[in-house]
């Protein structure tokens, strides 16, 4: 069980926090991998996966339920999310914030197409952080499209802080 942003554009799903849920049902299987062996051990074993993913979905709430613990968490993280933290300074209006994290999440020699993509949006959100309106906008928009391409539900209204 993990978290993904979606105002990070990516092609799939991604654990962006967190790990994959590590259920152990006997020595043969102890990396969590079930093996059917008949109707009812299965749905046994994919009830205390179910309640084991819940458990972490609780507590990923809890942990990133607002901009502000969100902030918290990625900060002691250091530069590895300094693009969400960028954004989340964004919709927060903190520009100044917003400027250094974004600048300590650019790629320093983009040499793929996927890297050179984010270094423009990532230069586009820089120059739109100072226009709050425009700024969330554009980051609804890339949530929308996100949401689209892994064929999720459109999303709901989100209360920010304004």
């Amino acid at each position: 069980m993990g978290a993904q942003w979606l105002w990070r554009p990516s092609s799939t799903f991604v654990f962006e926090y967190g790990d994959p849920i590590r259920v152990q049902f006997s020595a043969k299987n102890s990396k969590g991998f079930v093996t059917f062996e008949s109707k009812e051990q299965f749905a046994a074993a994919a009830r205390d996966i179910a309640r084991a993913a819940a458990k972490e979905m609780v507590k990923l709430r809890e942990i990133f339920g607002t901009l502000d613990s969100s902030m918290r968490t990625w900060r002691r993280a250091k530069d590895q999310h300094a693009y969400h933290l960028g954004v989340a300074c964004g919709l927060s209006k903190r520009p100044r914030e917003a400027h250094a994290y974004f600048s300590a999440s650019r790629p320093k020699n983009p040499e793929h197409e996927w890297q050179r993509a984010q270094d423009e949006l990532i230069r586009e959100l820089t120059e739109l952080v100072g226009m709050p309106d425009a700024f969330r906008g554009r980051v609804t928009e890339i949530v929308q499209r996100q949401r689209e391409s892994l064929k999720l539900e459109p999303a709901r209204a989100i209360e920010l802080p304004s």
